[in-house]
C-alpha cells in the first residue's frame, strides 16, 4: 500500500516496479484510501445484514 501524497521509503519500490513494468508483461493495480474505505462500509453493511 502505497500513499502517493505521502511519500516515503515505499517510493524507491514503487520506481522500481513502474521501471520493471515497461519492460516486461507486468501489472501493477493501486488503491486508494477512498477504495479501502468502501470495502470496510461493505463489509459492515454486511455484518448488519447477517445480524439481523
Amino acid at each position: 500500500l502505497y500513499d502517493q501524497e505521502k511519500e516515503g521509503s515505499p517510493k524507491y519500490l514503487s520506481e522500481l516496479a513502474a521501471q520493471y513494468q515497461r519492460n516486461h508483461d507486468y501489472l501493477i493495480q493501486f488503491i486508494t484510501f477512498y477504495d479501502l474505505q468502501m470495502i470496510v462500509e461493505e463489509e459492515q453493511w454486511k455484518q448488519i445484514d447477517s445480524d439481523l
